[in-house]
C-alpha cells in the first residue's frame, strides 16, 4: 500500500557544513497496516526461527562466546553492502590493535510499510536460522577440539584455559591470552603452543615477539558468507 512520504528531509548546519537528515512522521502509519495472510505466515516463521535460536543457547557453555563473533559477522555483512571490503579477520585484528576509529528507502518515499514488513520478517527468519546452524557447528567444534586438548595429560589445564579464551575470541595475542586467563606471560605462551601443535590454532604473524594466534576453524565458520566481494 502506498501512503505517500513517511517523513521529510530537513537540512541543518553543523560546524559550517550542511547536514541533510530524514525526519519520520509519528507512528503508527495511516491507513493502518494491512496484515495479509502472507504477512501472518512470515511473522509465524520469524517467531519460530527466533524460538529455535533462543533454545540453541542452552547448548552453549557461554552464549556470549557465540554472540561476540556472530554480532561482528552481521555487522561486517552490513558494511560490505555499503562497499567496505574487509574480512572477518581484518575486523578482529582492528579490534585487537584497539584502533579508534533497500525497501527501509521505499518506505520513506511511498509509505509502503507492508513491503518493508515482509522484508524485515524475512531477514529475521533467515538470520535466526543461520545463527542456529552456526551455533550448532561451533558447539560441535569446541567439543571436538576440547577433547583433543584433554588428551595432553599434564599441562592440559593451562592449555584448556587458553583454548577457552580462543573460543571466546578466535584471534588473540599472547598478552591478551595472559589477561583473559590469569596465567603468567611465559605460561600463556607455553600453553598456547599445545593447541598449536595439535593444529587447532596457528600463529599468524611469523614474529618472535608480540605473536598473534588464530583459531582457524572457528574463524572459518564465522567467515562463511562474509568474505569481501
Amino acid at each position: 500500500m502506498q501512503r505517500g512520504p513517511t517523513g521529510s528531509y530537513e537540512t541543518s548546519t553543523t560546524a559550517g557544513e550542511a547536514v541533510r537528515a530524514f525526519v519520520p512522521h509519528p507512528l503508527p502509519p495511516w491507513p493502518p497496516l494491512d496484515l495479509s495472510p502472507d504477512h501472518q505466515r512470515l511473522l509465524e516463521r520469524a517467531t519460530l526461527a527466533l524460538g529455535r535460536l533462543d533454545s540453541i543457547t542452552l547448548l552453549l557453555p557461554d552464549p556470549h562466546i557465540f554472540l561476540y563473533g556472530y554480532v561482528r559477522r552481521e555487522a561486517l555483512l552490513s558494511s560490505q553492502i555499503e562497499g567496505t571490503q574487509s574480512s572477518f579477520s581484518d575486523l578482529l585484528l582492528f579490534e585487537l590493535e584497539e584502533v579508534p576509529g533497500a525497501p527501509l528507502d521505499r518506505v520513506r518515499r511511498e509509505g509502503d510499510w507492508e513491503q518493508w514488513l515482509a522484508f524485515f520478517l524475512t531477514g529475521v527468519e533467515q538470520t535466526a536460522v543461520g545463527a542456529v546452524q552456526t551455533a550448532r557447528r561451533l558447539v560441535e567444534l569446541f567439543a571436538k577440539d576440547g577433547e583433543r586438548i584433554h588428551t595432553l595429560g599434564r599441562g592440559a589445564g593451562s592449555a584448556l584455559r587458553t583454548f577457552r579464551a580462543l573460543c571466546e575470541r578466535p584471534l588473540l595475542a599472547v598478552r591478551e591470552i595472559e589477561r583473559r586467563t590469569g596465567l603468567s606471560y611465559p605460561t600463556a605462551a607455553k600453553a598456547v603452543a599445545a593447541p598449536e601443535r595439535l593444529g587447532i590454532v596457528a600463529e599468524i604473524t611469523g614474529r618472535r615477539r608480540n605473536r598473534i594466534y588464530a583459531y582457524r576453524h572457528h574463524l572459518d565458520i564465522l567467515s562463511e558468507g562474509a568474505e569481501p566481494l
